[in-house]
């Protein structure tokens, strides 16, 4: 049995219901026509034993997917896996889809993009003005405030995003609740910044996993506008916080930026916990998140696909037929040039590289083509089947294929 938990709407929109609803729909009426010989259905009973169904002749052909791999910003650096042919002769197929933004891209690096925090130096953070330079380390009561039951710390280390400086903000709350706050906060200049130009800030943070909310916040002489993100992750992440369209939670004017502030909120009870903070800036304009031409690497050969995934986009490439580029929202599908088959001989390492920085969170798998096939009788499609009209579509992006798994294998 199958089962679809959907509603109307996202059946309407989703860039690939039909082709999956076609592939049941294909699969029914194979299994009704009562032309699919017990033998066949016996192999695709088999747990993780996939096929696609091809047609002209109709057969069945041995398809063998890999896991998922992430990869943190897909670019030219790209990143190397070890393949193991499925059978001899297998040939290589690839699927890359395109997530969001996790690196920085030419918005970050522009000359328009304004410094507002490299913590190179923490004097401005004191609540005490001071005449030292080259303040390393902020302890207790020293720098802003916090709630009763509550204390925070502010220094430099080593460590950050390249290698150089960047501060590590940590606060611990003895209250037995979840309701503790922390915060530091600097005045930018002597003279308020003018900022309406700015469109996001952009910056690097790494947190503990223990929990509560950072905080990022820019103030004129009145009001603000906040950021959060939950600490629920233990590596260096790049976040891009576009400009709010309302308040968020005050009017602020961005031409008269005074201020820039760092704050806990919702601390966890009876616990310490720290965040990692480099380079804040005032973005001019939006990076997206983008895989640029992709291409898979096997020894001499490398397959370039001229093509650049957007957010939610999905490359999918079956060998011998064209690469398909799947829509992130409805839409039409876009092929390109069918390239050269990758054919597997022995274990090897596969590069999976693109072009530039790499901004998007990748995930690629790949896809081997096997030469054992299965031929199915004509009449198990022609045959009138309880949808009273023959099944047309494709699943996977394929114009020419469906595909069946058996019982226990996963579906995509």
């Amino acid at each position: 049995t199958i089962s679809l938990q959907s509603n109307p709407q996202n059946l309407r929109e989703h860039p690939e219901a039909e082709a999956v609803l076609d592939l049941i729909s294909t699969y029914s009426r194979l299994r009704h026509s009562g032309l699919v010989p017990e033998e066949t259905q016996k192999i695709l009973r088999e747990a993780g034993r996939e096929y696609r169904l091809l047609r002209n002749p109709l057969r069945l052909r041995r398809t063998v997917y890999g896991p998922w791999q992430t990869i943190a910003g897909l670019g030219e650096k790209g990143a190397e896996f070890q393949v193991e042919p499925a059978m001899a002769r297998a040939r290589l197929g690839v699927q890359i889809r395109c997530g969001g933004l996790v690196r920085p891209g030419p918005a970050y690096y522009a000359p328009q993009a304004a410094l507002l925090e490299t913590f190179d130096d923490l004097a401005p953070y004191l609540r005490e003005p001071s005449q030292e330079l080259n303040v390393f380390v902020i302890g207790p009561d020293k720098a802003g405030w916090t709630s009763e039951g509550v204390s925070q710390e502010l220094a430099i280390e080593e460590g950050g995003v390249d290698g150089g400086r960047c501060a590590r903000y940590t606060a611990t709350s003895t209250r037995s609740d979840s309701l503790g706050w922390s915060c530091m906060m600097r005045r930018l200049a002597d003279a308020p910044l003018d900022l309406s130009w700015h469109k996001a800030i952009g910056f690097w943070l790494k947190g503990d996993g223990g929990g509560g909310a950072f905080k990022l916040q820019v103030r004129d002489d009145r009001y603000a506008t906040d950021y959060y993100i939950t600490n629920d992750f233990t590596d260096w992440r790049y976040f891009q916080l576009p400009r709010p369209t309302q308040p968020q939670p005050e009017p602020i004017d961005y031409s008269k930026v005074q201020y820039l502030a760092i704050y806990y909120n919702g601390l966890p009870g009876k616990k310490t916990v720290t965040v990692w903070i480099d380079d804040v800036k005032a973005l001019a304009e939006l990076d997206e998140a983008a895989v640029v031409n992709p291409a898979v690497v096997v020894g001499q050969q490398r397959t370039v696909f001229p093509v650049t995934l957007r957010e939610g986009e999905r490359l999918v490439w079956f060998p011998g037929e064209a690469p398909v580029v799947i829509p992130a929202k409805l839409g039409p599908r876009r092929k390109l040039n069918t390239p050269r088959d990758l054919v597997l001989t022995e274990p090897c390492a596969v590069q999976v590289a693109g072009e530039g920085p790499g901004t998007a969170l990748a995930k690629v798998r790949f896809v081997q083509d096997c030469p054992e096939e299965i031929r199915l009788p004509e009449k198990a499609l022609s045959a009138s089947g309880p949808a009273g009209s023959a099944a047309t579509g494709s699943a996977a992006g394929s114009s020419s294929s469906t595909q069946a798994r058996g019982r226990g294998g996963r579906r995509r």
